[in-house]
């Protein structure tokens, strides 16, 4: 039995996965780990298994990102799983810091953080979020507080995830559907049975920024899907979510507009995205 599992959920991207792999391979950890792929109703999934001491195939007939993590979970028998996005690069070092982190057992589940990706130049408008893990606590092993667990790079104690049923599979990504909240859905019952959550700043992956992205359509479905799996997770009141949308109607633009006003790199893009998406956000919530 190894002592961790490294779990690649992929769906078509072959090319991609093939980087993923790549950022694997070359480590002095393999004796320690073996790799799961789950094929996600896949075709011609194409990998060359001669690079790697024990990978294995899984079938996953059923769409959907949850699905396949408990596919892989449900194969695994290590003590620990790394869910690792089939479009990420593990980055140097990365591996030492997990498997440091394992053996201190000092969290049930913890993640890194990712930086930007590109194929293509993307357009000068993107957020600079869409392709950076932004901590709002201090750059250092701690636990997670206000930050959050980055479905991209999260490791977990694999009996515990059990013990919750796994994912959930009514929420995340579906096939090309916007969808959110497993991954938070996970680290919510891990706190709410006491057991303890991290995250370590030096663990990193570079996370491709899909071209899909490069259109704001994107970046307001993205918006809307947040606010409806948000809720979906914590619930509230639809009143005081109502109100709060009347206020982003008739006030929301106004810190948008100062920045597009004063700021050099602040474009029109931007201002709908902070505008229009925090509205569409609302209305999620709301419809959800």
């Amino acid at each position: 039995m190894k002592s961790l599992s490294i779990i690649i959920c992929t769906h078509n991207r072959n090319e991609l996965l093939a980087h993923c792999l790549s950022s694997i391979e070359k480590t002095d950890y393999q004796q320690f780990f073996d790799i799961i792929v789950v094929n996600n109703a896949a075709k011609n999934l194409e990998i060359d298994l001669s690079k790697f001491s024990d990978l294995t195939v899984i079938h996953e007939r059923n769409v959907g990102l949850s699905y396949a993590r408990n596919a892989g979970l449900q194969k695994s028998d290590s003590k620990w799983l790394l869910f690792l996005d089939d479009d990420a690069k593990l980055k140097m070092g990365s591996l030492q810091e997990i498997f440091g982190m394992i053996n201190q057992d000092d969290f049930d589940m913890f993640t890194g953080i990712w930086t930007e990706w590109f194929v293509n130049t993307p357009p000068k408008w993107l957020p600079h979020s869409t392709g950076n893990y932004i901590l709002k606590g201090e750059h250092k092993i701690r636990e997670i507080r206000d930050d959050y667990v980055s479905g991209g790079i999260m490791i977990i104690n694999r009996q515990k995830l059990l013990e919750i049923g796994g994912f959930p599979t009514h929420l995340g990504m579906t096939g090309n559907k916007v969808a959110y909240g497993d991954e938070t859905w996970v680290e919510n019952e891990f706190k709410k049975r006491g057991w303890s959550v991290g995250i370590n700043p030096y663990i990193v992956i570079e996370h491709l920024v899909g071209e899909h992205k490069y259109k704001l359509r994107w970046h307001l479905e993205a918006q809307y899907a947040k606010g409806r799996d948000t809720y979906a997770i914590h619930g509230g009141n639809k009143i005081s979510i109502f109100l709060g949308l009347i206020v982003r109607v008739l006030f929301g633009w106004i810190k948008p507009l100062v920045k597009l006003c004063i700021r050099k790199k602040f474009y029109i893009q931007n201002f709908i995205i902070d505008y229009i998406g925090s509205v569409l956000y609302k209305w999620g919530a709301i419809t959800s």
